[in-house]
């Protein structure tokens, strides 16, 4: 910019005429754009260098927090709780576009048995590149579709909204959702050498884009079983490592009040089961769907 401003200033001291000013007032112009793009470029690959450097750290610390099950749950952010119906909730990270909340007894043990018993014997078996499975899942998945389970699957579902609700201003409603997506894993199925896990990914988009009609922007999980080692949950990107208990959900938003998706600190993971069962439920939030707009009618 300094140089933009001397160089306007020697063509100004040597000729005061209007075409004299005129040149060098587009010249300076001219400078400062070039001065103002590169400048931006700079900050632009600043940024890029400092996202890659937090994902690459984060796949060390992935690795680290994975063998580890003596790492204290992380403290919400400056001590921020606040209470859903009665119960405690940590707001473990909070930004514009991103936000992860730790819900303690979300559900009832008698809830979960409900839940349980509607997957029962319905649980296929899904790896990270068939189809049919969530992204990342080796585990066994089932889906409880709206309207399946009676009053007591439609009494959660209803609680998730009313909460998604109290966190992000977008109104959203039940109205052509897709269903409760069941999860289990389980140590190991193959001879003890890849044991289930959760690998990581964004639920929606995690570019930092516009949101797009249709897509996810929010999504809740439900634990109703815990494996006593490994199975943490991971938001990686967020610095976040820990184990929800039985009756606790996970509740992560993932697009800011103006549409703006995540730029990758909801990207998540559940590590490698070691002992035990896990099980939740997880349903992730459309915007813009409706009844005569299905989330079917979108790509997942």
């Amino acid at each position: 910019m300094l140089e933009c401003k001397q160089t306007a200033k020697n063509s100004i001291t040597r000729s005061l005429s209007a075409s004299s000013v005129e040149q060098t007032y587009a010249n300076f112009i001219t400078c400062v754009d070039k001065n103002v793009q590169q400048k931006l470029k700079e900050q632009h690959e600043e940024v890029e260098f400092q996202s890659n450097l937090r994902k690459t750290m984060g796949d060390m610390i992935e690795n680290y927090v994975c063998d580890d099950d003596e790492l204290k749950d992380p403290e919400p952010v400056g001590d921020n709780y606040k209470t859903f119906r009665g119960n405690r909730v940590g707001v473990l990270f909070e930004r514009d576009t991103s936000q992860i909340h730790l819900l303690h007894g979300f559900v009832s043990s008698e809830e979960c048995a409900v839940l349980e018993k509607e997957v029962t014997g319905r649980l296929t078996r899904v790896g990270p590149d068939t189809e049919e499975g969530l992204k990342g899942l080796k585990g066994w998945q089932a889906t409880i579709e709206p309207g399946e389970g009676g009053r007591t699957v439609t009494s959660i579902v209803r609680r998730i909204y009313d909460y998604a609700n109290t966190v992000v201003n977008f109104g959203l409603k039940m109205d052509g959702q897709e269903g409760l997506t069941a999860v289990q894993l389980t140590p190991s199925t193959d001879g003890g050498e890849t044991p289930d896990r959760y690998l990581p990914h964004c639920d929606g988009t995690c570019d930092g884009l516009k949101h797009t009609t249709g897509g996810k922007v929010s999504t809740m999980v439900i634990y109703c079983k815990s494996a006593e080692k490994g199975g943490a949950v991971n938001f990686r990107n967020a610095g976040l490592h820990f184990k929800p208990k039985e009756g606790d959900a996970v509740f992560y938003s993932y697009a800011s009040h103006d549409e703006t998706m995540d730029k990758g600190f909801t990207e998540n993971s559940v590590c490698p089961l070691r002992e035990g069962d896990t099980l939740f439920f997880q349903h992730s939030i459309r915007l813009g769907v409706d009844n005569n707009n299905p989330w079917t009618a979108f790509s997942k």
